[in-house]
């Protein structure tokens, strides 16, 4: 699919949501690391993300059966560029998977140049290890299945750019949609909840992450 059809989905989607990064927020860079050797039958996991995925994501990840976060790296407010020395540090490692949140943070540079430096780094990242993206989602308003659709294909073809790169997707839409059928709210409250999961949000999303980490094999 063709960049710059992809970028103006993604622009279509995000068009109420110039910035993911408030003015003046200062980022904050949050780093746990598990020295113990993982078991011969868990997936060596590391972790290396913008506040897409929260710590508390991280740990209850590292609490699903057959998998060991080893190390997680989280940067509020970071751009990928921000986040290149930590993931150049994780693959170096040499993790069964590394699991990634970033670009959120780079919309601000338009969403062509966002797409194309996250496709970039997708593609040296994937010829290292295995890959799971979590995929963000802007908040949509409620409607019909189709509206809901309509209103939410940007994301979609977000997702559809990211496996492209051989990266899979930890889908956040996919946990909101299924969140808005048990009548429950994924975003979070307050200046942040037009991107960012809220806690209830987190067990279902540590499982989404959990079983693409499975599926890397």
């Amino acid at each position: 699919m063709a960049l710059g059809l992809v970028a103006g989905a993604v622009l279509a989607a995000c068009s109420s949501h110039p910035s993911a990064r408030p003015a003046g927020e200062t980022k904050v860079r949050a780093a746990t690391t598990d020295v113990t050797a993982p078991a011969s039958d868990e997936v060596a996991v590391r972790v290396v993300a913008d506040s897409e995925v929260p710590d508390q994501v991280a740990e209850l990840l590292d609490g699903e059966a057959g998998i060991r976060v080893l190390s997680h790296v989280s940067v509020h407010g970071a751009t990928m560029a921000e986040l290149d020395p930590a993931v150049a540090e994780a693959l170096a490692a040499h993790p069964d998977v590394l699991v990634y949140a970033g670009g959120t943070n780079d919309l601000a540079s338009g969403p062509l140049d966002m797409l194309a430096g996250l496709e970039e780094r997708l593609r040296a990242a994937t010829g290292q290890t295995c890959v799971v993206v979590a995929v963000p989602v802007f908040r949509y308003e409620r409607g019909t299945d189709e509206e809901v659709r309509t209103r939410t294909q940007g994301t979609r073809v977000l997702e559809g750019a990211v496996t492209a790169t051989g990266a899979r997707v930890a889908s956040y839409l996919d946990v909101s949609l299924a969140m808005d059928d048990a009548h429950q709210d994924f975003f979070a409250e307050g200046e942040l909840g037009d991107l960012h999961p809220g806690p209830a949000a987190y067990p279902r999303i540590a499982d989404a992450i959990a079983e693409q980490v499975r599926a890397c094999g």
